[in-house]
């Protein structure tokens, strides 16, 4: 198995799609902060970065994690490579973990990495922002990671299951935009807030954790500092753990049952 996620990871590396991807995802913290945010990069700093751009900057990145996660699970499945490695004595199982690990190391784990750099990059540039608590933030980062989880299965299930990344990346996000739709509605049918139960939807999960409200002006050395409350609320930790857990877990478990019982033409 080992090695057909090495194989895998090859053909992901050298996928066009995928190399723009990558390398919007790297420009945009600069394209946020001069073009959006209007700061010189010599001026910002990483948490004031985290403040004004984190969470807005996902709803661009999601398109990353769609394309990332589609393609590295599923960029072979229109030709005959699955059938070569099932003749070649491979279990479907083994092959689908394969392709489902890759998915998720592409989807979660190296879009993190691109979606968190600019916190490291603009703290070594300009320092951190003393009213944002850098540990709470860690954290916020790290729990983020399972909704990310979420959605990253449910690109994998739908992938798998209409055996096509094109299709996948399509379908994962009008399935996205259209509970999105949804919900909004609801909210404003029951009068609910923007920010009720954010772990709904995993895209809007992310930018929860990444939103912070509360904040409050103290003077800190002589000057006026205006320090957020970073701390993460157990209304909204408990149900991000849960949900993303159980939602990625059957998405996963959906794919699995359906890649073991339809033939792979």
């Amino acid at each position: 198995m080992i090695n057909m996620i090495r194989s895998i990871n090859y053909s992901t590396r050298r996928n066009l799609p995928v190399v723009i991807t990558v390398i919007t995802m790297i420009c945009l913290p600069v394209l946020m902060v001069t073009m959006v945010l209007g700061v010189p990069i010599t001026e910002m700093d990483g948490g004031e970065y985290y403040c004004k751009a984190m969470g807005e900057s996902f709803f661009l990145v999601i398109f990353g994690l769609l394309i990332l996660s589609c393609i590295a699970s599923s960029a072979d499945a229109g030709d005959k490579t699955l059938n070569y490695e099932i003749m070649a004595g491979h279990s479907r199982s083994r092959i689908f973990f394969a392709r489902t690990i890759a998915g998720v190391f592409w989807g979660v784990i190296l879009l993190a990495l691109l979606y968190y750099y600019p916190l490291v990059l603009f703290g070594c540039i300009g320092g951190w922002y003393k009213g944002i608590n850098p540990g709470d933030i860690l954290l916020r980062c790290l729990l983020s990671l399972l909704p990310l989880f979420r959605t990253a299965a449910f690109c994998i299930m739908l992938s798998s299951v209409l055996r096509s990344a094109g299709k996948g990346i399509g379908f994962t996000f009008l399935a996205l935009e259209a509970v999105t739709m949804i919900w909004e509605i609801i909210a404003d049918v029951f009068n609910l807030s923007d920010h009720a139960v954010p772990w709904i939807i995993g895209m809007t999960n992310v930018v929860e954790l990444h939103t912070l409200t509360n904040a409050r002006d103290y003077v800190i050395e002589g000057e006026k500092v205006t320090v957020y409350q970073t701390g993460l609320d157990p209304k909204l930790v408990i149900p991000t753990v849960v949900v993303s857990l159980v939602m990625g877990s059957i998405y996963l478990a959906a794919a699995y049952i359906d890649f073991k019982k339809r033939d792979r033409d």
